[in-house]
C-alpha cells in the first residue's frame, strides 16, 4: 500500500508540463541563465532517489543542497534554542545556516524578478518560479518551496500589476493555491497537517519548513522557565517537537543520497551560486519599494 501511494505521488509530479522558453527574446545577463535552463534541470540533479528496490526517480539540485544542511542539525542545537540567543552561530550553526538558506532563496527570487527590464521578462521569471514551487512542493521540500513563494508574496513584487497581468489564469490559479496551502492561518494548519501526515503515516522523504517547529520550541521554552532538569513539562513538550524533526531527518536519510555527481554540472554550479551576503540582503530589502516603483510607477 505504501509503495503504491508513492508511485501515484511521483506520477502526479511527472505530469507537470515543460517550460515554454522564448529563446529569441534578449534578456539581461543576470536572468538569461535562469530563463534558458529548464525548470526540471534546476530541480533535478540526476542523482537517484530510491523509493523502492524496483522504483527509482531523479533527485533535485536544490533539494540535495537543502538536505546537506538539514541532515546536520543536531539535537543539542534544537534543545538549547541556541539560534534565538546572541551566540547563534556557535550554539546552533546548522540551524542558523538552514534559516539563512531560506533568506538566500527569497532574496534570489526577488532579485531575479527585479532584473527583468520589461513586464514580459518579469512575467517569464515569475512563471518559472511558480513552476519551480510546484517541483519543490511535489518533492516535499517545503522549506525551499515556501522560500520562493514568500519572495513572490512581498508587496514590492505583488504591486507589479502590468507584470502579473501577463500571467495565464492557470498560473495565477496555481499561485493562489500555494498561497492558501502555505497560509499562516491557524498557525499554518494546512502545512503542518500535510507534513506530519507524510512523515508519520507514509514515512515519506520530507524536508520541512523548519521555522514552524523552531517557533514551537521557543514558545515552550519561554512558557516554561526555570532549570530544565526541574521542569518535566518543558522537557516532555520539547522532546515531542524534536522527535518529529528527527523523524523528518530519518525518513530522508536512506532516500536522499549524499553524493553530488551530476550530468548537468553547470546547473549545479548555478544552484550553488545562489548565495547573498547579509549586506546584499539588507540592501535589497531596504530598496525593494524604490526598485518596484522605478520598474512600474504607480
Amino acid at each position: 500500500m505504501h509503495f503504491n501511494w508513492g508511485i501515484r505521488f511521483f506520477r502526479r509530479y511527472q505530469k507537470l508540463p515543460e517550460d515554454e522558453v522564448n529563446e529569441q527574446v534578449e534578456v539581461p545577463s543576470k536572468i538569461a541563465t535562469f530563463l534558458n535552463i529548464r525548470t526540471r534541470h534546476i530541480a533535478f540533479s540526476y542523482i537517484w532517489l530510491r523509493v523502492h528496490p524496483y522504483r527509482e526517480v531523479k533527485m533535485k539540485h536544490l533539494i540535495l543542497i537543502d538536505w546537506e544542511i538539514f541532515k546536520n542539525i543536531k539535537f543539542e542545537e534544537l534543545s538549547s534554542c541556541g539560534w534565538a540567543w546572541c551566540r547563534t552561530e556557535s550554539c546552533a550553526p546548522n540551524v542558523v545556516k538552514f534559516l539563512e538558506r531560506f533568506n538566500n532563496i527569497t532574496h534570489w527570487t526577488v532579485d531575479t524578478i527585479f532584473s527583468g527590464t520589461t513586464p514580459a521578462m518579469r512575467a517569464s521569471v515569475i512563471k518559472k518560479f511558480i513552476k519551480l514551487i510546484q517541483h519543490l512542493h511535489y518533492r516535499n521540500d517545503f522549506h525551499l518551496s515556501y522560500a520562493i513563494l514568500f519572495g513572490l508574496q512581498i508587496e514590492s513584487i505583488q504591486r507589479l500589476h502590468e507584470t502579473w497581468k501577463l500571467l495565464s489564469s492557470n498560473k495565477v490559479k496555481t499561485f493562489k493555491y500555494f498561497c492558501s496551502f502555505y497560509s499562516s492561518q491557524n498557525n499554518y494548519a494546512k502545512l503542518r497537517k500535510y507534513m506530519e501526515k507524510l512523515v508519520t503515516i507514509h514515512n515519506f522523504p520530507c524536508i520541512p519548513y523548519l521555522a514552524l517547529y523552531l517557533e514551537d520550541l521557543l514558545k515552550i521554552h519561554r512558557e516554561n522557565p526555570g532549570p530544565a532538569i526541574c521542569n518535566l513539562r518543558r522537557i516532555t513538550l520539547m522532546m515531542d517537537v524534536i522527535y518529529l524533526i528527527q523523524k523528518f531527518q530519518k525518513s530522508s536519510k536512506k532516500s536522499i543520497p549524499l553524493c553530488h555527481t551530476s550530468s548537468k554540472p553547470e546547473v549545479r554550479k548555478y544552484c550553488l551560486s545562489i548565495n547573498f551576503s547579509k549586506e546584499e540582503q539588507n540592501f535589497l530589502r531596504s530598496s525593494c519599494e524604490k526598485i518596484s516603483l522605478k520598474l512600474e510607477p504607480a
